[in-house]
C-alpha cells in the first residue's frame, strides 16, 4: 500500500514538473495552500499564450493581402474571434475553481486527471504558438496558410475541450 500512494504520488510529481518546465513560477503547485494561485497562473499562462498568437494570424493575413490573397479572410477572422473566446473563459473562470481548494473533496484519480488536463493545456497552448508562428511564414501560400489556420482552429477547439473536462472533473470531485 504505502509503495503505491508512493508511485502515485511519484507519478503526479512527474506530471507537475512538466508542466512547471513551461510555467514560470509554478514550482509550488503540490503545496495545497498555494494550489489556488497555481491554478491562476496556469490559466493567465495559458490566456496570454493564446492572445498572443493573433499577433502572428495578423501578420499572416497581411502578407496574404499584400500577395493578393483576399479568399477565405474570413477564417482569420473567426480563428481570432474563437481565441478571443476560449482565452476569456479561460482566464476569467469564476473562482468556482476554488472548490479544488477548498469545499469538494478531491480523491488521488480526480486529482490526477486534473493534473493531466493541466498538462494538456499547457503543451496544446505550446502547440498553438508553434502553428501560429508557422502560419506566419506561410503568407504566400494561402492554401498553406488556410491549411495551418484549419489546425489552428483545431487546436484552440481542443484546449476547450480540456479546459471543459478540468472543470467537470473538478465539479465532480
Amino acid at each position: 500500500m504505502a509503495g503505491n500512494l508512493y508511485d502515485k504520488a511519484q507519478g503526479q510529481k512527474g506530471l507537475l514538473q512538466k508542466i512547471g518546465s513551461y510555467i514560470p513560477g509554478f514550482g509550488g503547485y503540490m503545496d495545497r495552500e498555494s494550489r489556488r494561485d497555481a491554478d491562476q497562473m496556469e490559466r493567465d499562462f495559458i490566456a496570454t499564450k493564446l492572445i498572443g498568437q493573433k499577433t502572428a494570424i495578423k501578420r499572416a493575413v497581411d502578407d496574404l493581402m499584400s500577395n493578393g490573397n483576399y479568399d477565405n479572410l474570413a477564417q482569420y477572422e473567426k480563428l481570432m474571434n474563437k481565441i478571443d473566446k476560449v482565452a476569456a473563459k479561460i482566464k476569467t473562470a469564476s473562482q468556482g475553481y476554488t472548490g479544488l481548494f477548498d469545499t469538494i473533496k478531491i480523491d488521488d484519480a480526480a486529482l490526477e486527471r486534473i493534473y493531466q488536463y493541466d498538462l494538456g493545456l499547457v503543451e496544446a497552448a505550446k502547440e498553438v504558438e508553434l502553428a501560429a508562428t508557422e502560419l506566419n511564414g506561410l503568407g504566400s501560400d494561402a492554401e498553406k496558410a488556410s491549411a495551418k489556420a484549419r489546425q489552428l482552429s483545431d487546436l484552440v477547439d481542443r484546449i476547450d475541450d480540456y479546459f471543459n473536462k478540468r472543470a467537470e472533473t473538478i465539479a465532480k470531485g
